[in-house]
């Protein structure tokens, strides 16, 4: 049992029984977005959610990887329909069946009157509000709901008929000016507004924020009603004086309400000193001491432990300082080049997405998301040039058979990625397809001024070593010089450059490992980054006109010396990893922490972290 009760009422609207019934009454079928259909999914407010709970978990999350922002009943009964065994939704299958039939006879105006059964009994058929045991707020709540269809139902005269939507407004109207406060237990706690107060007796009163600023408060006159009248009869916030007569009635009421009462109010507000008003000035000042109120924690974050001089808690808080998990040397690992580079961002969040699965939902975009650009970039890039195989075959090309070849291989790719999106968002495919043949077609002019090369391998899979954990790398693409030393390429559409791969903890170590790993000499390691308006190779190579644009600064050392400290960077990291170290250490908290989706895991937020994020020169 809660030793406290707030006895302050919501609107209906806002308790989460009564949000469900309206989402469940705002959806069509039909066209409904991925949010949206998440919540129904979730919702604890359908039958079968115990034993199927699992199993539309995963359909939320199978819907959200898909990519669209849109979906339908249609669609989540077939996904649903392919989920076997402990992940099946058959109950599910059958009440998204029922709804959308259910939904296609509310398609008619009618009266208020009419709609208020009708409603009532479509949630009623879609199972609403599921078939567990309500607990009594729950219970109460709907019994209030009763109510407000009642209400529903006597506005005849007032809307006339109205369509389905219409009906849910004027309901929704009413739920959210009713308001309903649930019966609740016994506590020796109650925490309450002025007006909630009146009439009560207590055996204990504090009466908290009694400042200047707020008691009494400024007065409010109804915008509605000229002030003039307002004044003239007295009306509640009318005037100064007004709200001056009413708080020094409340405050004569509240201190003779108790044998005990306390006042307090705030020092400051924000950058504003504050006072005690000037109806309770006449009370005597106490201290916390006093009342036997343990100080505060100290603003330095430390934590206030009990049983030391002032406290009235004997027991001690432990504190324990542990950024160790258990080591995995003998666990299967997976995550590849990326667990490395999650390492070197934090080693935290590195624990918490590889070793604990701690990873949010995705969240569908209009359009394409990045990843969906990179991976059409990445498939068109691959088959191109697993036509052309070789500089000399691009340069011996002319520009329209080059573009008829671009074009031939954009065209399937995102159809085959786009998948179901494309018959949505035919315009999509044809913006998505035009850019994807210009900017292809600009880099293979920047690739046409690169010494002579063959391509050897591309997006090829290899199992490796790497500071002792044994992961599947990838690379974009990998060419062979004349001179039969390797040329290594990661594709990239955003910033990037050599200082990626600097010190202790780089950014980027997806080339970084494919070089300590190839048996072949390397000549250059390079990003090719094609992004409109700044398509340019940048990296690492041991001579010049090896790639255009990419500098080979007098004092840089030779790259075998560079991919030696590279290994040595990857042991270490590698090494932290199998060894559990999760420590709570962003590398750049202003880039690492931006767009991290575990603050409230890591609870970095409870320290200080700049957000501004510098300018980087990335090479």
């Amino acid at each position: 049992m809660r030793c406290f009760n707030i006895f302050l009422g919501r609107t209906l609207d806002e308790y989460p029984v009564i949000q469900t019934a309206f989402l469940f009454l705002g959806i069509d079928p039909e066209h409904l977005t991925v949010e949206h259909a998440g919540r129904v999914l979730r919702s604890p407010f359908l039958p079968g959610t115990e034993e199927e709970m699992t199993g539309r978990a995963l359909l939320d999350a199978e819907l959200r990887a898909g990519g669209a922002p849109y979906v339908s009943f249609s669609d989540v009964i077939g996904l649903a329909r392919k989920q076997k065994g402990t992940r099946g939704c058959p109950k599910l299958v059958t009440l998204l069946e029922t709804w959308s039939e259910t939904y296609r006879t509310l398609q008619t105006s009618r009266l208020p009157s009419d709609w208020a059964p009708v409603l009532s009994a479509f949630l009623r058929d879609i199972g609403w509000p599921g078939d567990r045991t309500l607990d009594s707020i729950e219970y109460q709540t709907l019994e209030t709901w009763g109510k407000s269809l009642t209400d529903l139902a006597n506005l005849d005269d007032v809307f006339g008929r109205v369509p389905l939507h219409g009906a849910v407004d004027a309901l929704r109207n009413l739920a959210s000016v009713r308001q309903f406060q649930p019966e609740s237990a016994p506590a020796p706690v109650q925490i309450l507004g002025v007006l909630e107060s009146y009439g009560f007796r207590f055996d204990r009163l504090w009466l908290m924020g009694l400042h200047d600023g707020a008691w009494p408060a400024d007065p409010a006159p109804d915008p509605f009603i000229p002030v003039r009248l307002q004044r003239r009869y007295g009306l509640p916030r009318s005037s100064p004086n007004r709200e001056l007569e009413s708080t020094r009635m409340h405050t004569d009421r509240l201190l003779s309400s108790a044998p005990s009462v306390v006042v307090s109010y705030p020092e400051r507000e924000e950058d504003a000193d504050l006072d005690v008003s000037p109806l309770v000035r006449m009370l005597p000042e106490t201290s916390a001491a006093d009342l036997g109120i343990p100080p505060p924690p100290p603003d330095d974050g430390e934590v206030f432990r009990g049983g030391e001089e002032g406290s009235t808690d004997a027991s001690a808080l432990e504190v324990l300082d542990d950024h160790f998990g258990p080591a995995c040397d003998d666990v299967a690992l997976r995550g590849g080049t990326f667990l490395f580079k999650l390492q070197a961002a934090c080693p935290f969040k590195a624990f918490a997405e590889l070793r604990l699965g701690a990873r949010a939902l995705e969240e569908p975009e209009p359009g394409l998301n990045a990843l969906d650009r990179g991976r059409l970039l990445h498939r068109v890039l691959e088959r191109v040039w697993g036509r052309l195989k070789s500089h000399g075959h691009l340069l011996a090309m002319t520009q329209e058979g080059l573009a008829d070849l671009v074009r031939g291989h954009v065209e399937p790719e995102v159809r085959r990625i786009l998948g179901g999106r494309l018959a949505r968002s035919p315009r999509l495919a044809e913006i998505e397809q035009a850019r994807l043949v210009r900017i292809i077609g600009e880099w293979m002019g920047v690739e046409r001024q690169r010494k002579p090369f063959t391509v050897v391998d591309q997006e090829e899979i290899r199992t490796v070593e790497v500071g002792g954990i044994e992961v599947k790398i990838r690379v974009d693409r990998v060419d062979r010089l004349e001179n039969g030393k390797l040329v290594i390429l990661d594709y990239k559409s955003g910033d990037c450059g050599p200082a990626d791969w600097e010190g202790a903890r780089p950014d980027e170590p997806q080339l970084p490992i494919y070089a300590v790993t190839t048996e072949t000499e390397v000549a250059a390691v390079l990003f090719a980054r094609l992004r409109t308006g700044g398509l340019a190779f940048r990296g690492l190579a041991e001579s010049p006109g090896i790639a255009p644009g990419v500098r080979v600064p007098e004092r840089q050392p030779p790259i075998a010396r560079t991919i030696s400290g590279w290994r040595a960077v990857l042991d270490e990291l590698g090494r932290d990893f199998r060894e559990g170290r999760a420590h709570v250490d962003p590398k750049d908290p202003a880039k690492t922490c931006r767009y991290c989706t575990l603050p409230s895991l890591c609870r970095i937020s409870q320290g200080a972290v700049v957000l501004e994020e510098p300018e980087v020169d990335r090479g």
